[in-house]
């Protein structure tokens, strides 16, 4: 009987992945190519496509340990999860951006997108914390936040030098 690393039975002939992909390191790379490939085309150019494809071989060689048949699955589909989440947690990894922070920036851009659409015109201060269910000092201080941070919202410039120690510059104040 054979056993896999879980200690549970393998089906009669089965091959572990593992010696597959130890027989060709090729395969290793071509496997997470084009899942590499298309989280590629959603990032910006500065994000290293060779470090994309080193995270999903680590996803591939954690799925060639972690797969059991007996779970019903083909190993490409558990490896492909494995691959996809292997290079979210790099990209994770990699932001300096807490990922509370980017939601509620995208939620922030996707009120402002959609305020521009319906007006017309850029939202006021008043308008967009309205449409977030925000105090409008809430609203400011949650866009100080993703200035510092670096990712501002997209309609809303900061004018002049801004500093930590000056937050009630910004246009309209915090107060």
């Amino acid at each position: 009987m054979c056993v896999n690393v879980n200690g549970k039975a393998l089906p009669a002939g089965y091959q572990w992945p593992g010696r597959l992909l130890a027989n060709s390191p090729n395969r290793i790379s071509a496997s997470s190519f084009p899942i590499a490939r298309s989280f590629q085309k959603r990032l910006p150019a500065s994000v290293d496509f060779d470090d994309l494809v080193g995270a999903g071989n680590l996803g591939l060689v954690e799925a060639a340990r972690r797969f059991n048949p007996a779970q019903g699955a083909s190993f490409a589909t558990f490896a492909q999860h494995r691959i996809r989440g292997a290079i979210t947690d790099s990209l994770r990894r990699l932001d300096p951006v807490s990922r509370s922070l980017r939601s509620q920036q995208k939620g922030a851009e996707r009120a402002t997108t959609e305020l521009m659409a319906n007006l017309g015109r850029c939202p006021t201060e008043a308008e967009t914390a309205k449409r977030l269910r925000l105090s409008l000092r809430c609203w400011r201080r949650l866009r100080w936040k993703l200035y510092t941070a670096g990712c501002p919202v997209d309609s809303y410039t900061m004018h002049g030098a801004l500093t930590q120690a000056d937050p009630d510059k910004l246009p309209g104040g915090l107060g």
